[in-house]
């Protein structure tokens, strides 16, 4: 009986915390409502690289992000393309002309170029969505995310890995001044194929909770315990990266056809009424 009572106050709970965060639309004000319906880039909006370059060499990824043929928006739908092709440009611009590689060119070879787009505006706290299909194949690492700068504090909406097509994750990563610390989820959906049809997925991010959902079903959420994380503003960010040097992406096979598509149909973003 103790037991039957303990395992229904929690269903309680969780029903009321669940109907505190349920998102309601009337606690949101739409802010960003990007529908792709010009043939060209809404340049106010976005621009094509990380405030510090044009790729991660942190992660060991093999692109490099151009705007030369990477981008292209065709009947409302954004696509961002990786190709196969073989480019030697500047590494991450800012550190390279500064103290990083202070006695040296700077420059590198890469195979792959994509295409990103990384928004001007920061927000913080809000309801934050995309409607995209995925590219298939290895390597193909698309994402949809926030990121806070450096220290980083990063929330995750969505990232996916083309070798496999029926999982998708999410999570947060944060610095603190003593370590890093991180909570995520892998979760895999036997009945989606994330490559073959659109997809939406949505965060919730509030002052001391961020909730995840995949086609309004609720995957994940995180309470951070440390009130410094998650305070201050972030850039959306929407990318298609190639591979990395870490353990759970490799390079594509030599044998997949490119040019691969990241389609996106919709970005929208509300903020949070307080």
């Amino acid at each position: 009986m103790k037991s039957f009572g303990y395992i229904f106050l929690s269903v309680i709970s969780l029903i009321l915390f669940s109907v505190q965060y349920a998102g309601a639309q009337e606690n949101f004000e739409l802010i960003l409502n990007e529908e792709f319906k010009d043939t060209v880039l809404n340049r106010e909006l976005w621009q094509t690289k990380y405030t510090w370059g044009r790729t991660i060499s942190s992660n060991h990824e093999l692109e490099y992000y151009t705007d030369r043929g990477n981008i292209k928006i065709d009947s409302g739908i954004l696509q961002l393309i990786a190709r196969r092709e073989n480019i030697t440009a500047k590494i991450d611009s800012t550190l390279a002309d500064t103290f990083a590689f202070p006695n040296r060119q700077n420059l590198s070879s890469y195979n792959y170029t994509s295409g990103m787009l990384c928004s001007k505006q920061e927000f913080k706290y809000g309801k934050f969505e995309i409607h995209c299909r995925m590219p298939k194949g290895a390597g193909m690492w698309p994402a949809f995310w926030l990121y806070g700068g450096w220290p980083a504090d990063e929330i995750d909406i969505m990232e996916y890995r083309g070798e496999w097509q029926k999982r998708a994750s999410c999570g947060v990563h944060s610095y603190d001044s003593t370590k890093y610390r991180r909570s995520g989820k892998w979760t895999k959906f036997a009945s989606k194929n994330f490559s073959r049809q659109f997809h939406t997925f949505t965060c919730y991010w509030y002052p001391d909770v961020i909730i995840f959902e995949v086609d309004g079903k609720e995957t994940f959420r995180f309470s951070t315990p440390y009130p410094n994380q998650y305070k201050r503003p972030e850039r959306l960010i929407v990318n298609l990266a190639v591979g990395s040097g870490l353990a759970f992406s490799g390079p594509p096979k030599e044998k997949d056809v490119f040019p691969k598509s990241f389609k996106v149909d919709y970005i929208k973003v509300w903020r949070l009424k307080q």
